[in-house]
């Protein structure tokens, strides 16, 4: 917005416009004619400037695992920031999937905002292949125990043998 003071009997700005403000869009030259009660004219220019909105970014991993934390920040440092979960900090902790934003404010002034979708990571699914059984006593009745994690990228096959497990203590955990 520009603006002069009111209590002149008319104005003239040179988009056209009579009032004693107008609405800038757009970067130039403006001017403006201003007559008082005596009719003396008065006339200003004033170049207006166009200052860009900062370019922001959210970087983080895409996918989060139950009970794990993903930090969400900027590619970019900016002297401010106001996250949707109400952090006003660099980066923002986050615990559980979903739609977050940032609203940051360049060095110049200038607001801009950036929005991340955090989904759930698939939880790898997988079954236990051979005798989950054993005699008591015998550390070698176990031949081995092979954990299986059925095409999910990233996961390996697992196979415990009895050298890596002690079977005096049967507990199994998934």
């Amino acid at each position: 917005i520009l603006e002069v003071e009111t209590g002149f009997t008319t104005y003239n700005w040179t988009n056209g416009e009579t009032d004693n403000s107008i609405n800038i869009t757009q970067p130039g030259l403006y001017g403006v004619t201003v007559v008082d009660h005596l009719n003396c004219v008065g006339n200003a220019l004033i170049t207006v400037f166009l200052k860009l909105a900062p370019a922001v970014e959210i970087i983080a991993p895409r996918q989060i695992c139950p009970g794990d934390t993903v930090v969400l920040q900027t590619a970019t440092t900016f002297p401010l920031y106001q996250w949707s979960n109400g952090s006003s900090t660099a980066m923002s902790s986050i615990t559980s999937p979903g739609v977050y934003s940032v609203k940051v404010q360049g060095t110049n002034g200038c607001f801009n905002q950036d929005t991340f979708l955090l989904i759930q990571a698939p939880v790898p699914q997988f079954n236990f292949i051979g005798d989950p059984f054993f005699c008591a006593g015998s550390e070698n009745s176990i031949s081995e125990l092979l954990l299986d994690l059925k095409n999910i990228p990233g996961w390996m096959a697992f196979r415990a043998t009895p050298e890596l497990l002690d079977y005096r203590e049967p507990i199994f955990y998934v």
